[in-house]
């Protein structure tokens, strides 16, 4: 955030604050970046959630190993500059990839290498039959018929190293798919034409302040979460209800335009999805009740038919 920004923040802030303590308070409006380069430990990331009391279970899932592996030989993550990595073959049930020399034609350019040509210097892989890989197995290189985790090849150590760091580490998608379903669950909408602006209501600030010190420690400077309070003055509550009903019509029509796409090939788990996020609206609506009966009352009957035609969908009552 700009210098420039962050003080016209501090000025609404603080213009808020005064008439909080006269009116008190609706809610709050939400805006947050994440950086680029952003990303954090999955340890740390779940201390800093018991640290400020948010659920571990709202902490984002950790990609699967394999698909860890294919980025690192794929995006050349440990600076592979002096060895082909190529895909061999699945000689198990996983990829098995073999490490090549470089070879260099007379332009200089280098020469694509086929996987079938020669033994690598080094292959990797998962190795499930190994009998040092049980279960769920880890990452290994094979060299010389032998399976080792501490492989003499320069680059085969380099992706497991690489492997390892990045198995239990969170980036900028994971980190900001987390702020947008935990803003969700607080019931949030999202401001019009406005990018990552919402609005959160007051019955959830105890817990956006929370999710806010966790962000805090997560990037520095870029990456934040910043919170201005609203005052329940009849302006702020005005806004804020004119937004509401625009996202609540939003969500409404793309629940029952989801439900109008099932077919007999829908999977189960959709459709009983679907109904949970009927109801999740429902509830979220009443939360509003407090700001606006009127905006209540006027999108109850929708809410309380969309949660009908996903039930009757569904073939329960």
């Amino acid at each position: 955030m700009t210098v420039a920004a962050n003080k016209t923040v501090e000025r609404l802030v603080d213009s808020q604050s005064k008439h909080a303590e006269k009116y008190g308070l609706i809610g709050a409006l939400v805006y947050y970046e994440v950086a680029s380069t952003a990303s954090v430990d999955h340890d740390r990331l779940e201390n800093l959630f018991n640290h400020y009391g948010l659920s571990v279970k709202d902490l984002p899932e950790l990609p699967s190993p394999h698909k860890v592996f294919t980025y690192c030989v794929n995006r050349g993550s440990v600076g592979i500059s002096d060895a082909q990595v190529i895909r061999i073959s699945k000689e198990t049930s996983h990829d098995i990839w073999g490490i090549y020399p470089v070879e260099v034609t007379d332009d200089g350019s280098v020469m694509e290498r086929e996987a079938t040509l020669g033994e690598p210097l080094a292959k990797l892989g998962f190795f499930p039959d190994d009998p040092r890989n049980p279960g769920s197995p880890g990452l290994m290189a094979s060299e010389g018929g032998q399976i080792t985790d501490q492989p003499s090849n320069p680059v085969a150590a380099g992706i497991i190293s690489e492997w390892r760091r990045r198995c239990n580490l969170h980036t900028n998608p994971d980190i900001s798919h987390m702020i947008r379903c935990l803003l969700q669950k607080m019931s949030r909408i999202r401001m019009k034409n406005s990018g990552h602006l919402y609005f959160v209501p007051a019955s959830s600030l105890d817990t956006l302040y929370r999710l806010k010190s966790v962000v805090s420690e997560l990037g520095g400077g870029d990456t934040y979460l910043a919170v201005l309070p609203l005052a329940d003055h009849p302006d702020n509550l005005n806004e804020v209800a004119c937004e509401a009903k625009a996202g609540f019509e939003e969500s409404i029509k793309f629940l029952r335009d989801k439900v109008k796409s099932f077919s007999d090939v829908t999977r189960e788990s959709t459709k009983e999805r679907t109904v949970e996020e009927a109801l999740d609206l429902k509830a979220q609506l009443e939360l509003y009740r407090d700001i606006s009966a009127e905006l209540v009352e006027s999108l109850q009957s929708d809410a309380d038919a969309l949660v009908d035609e996903v039930r009757d969908m569904m073939g329960v009552s």
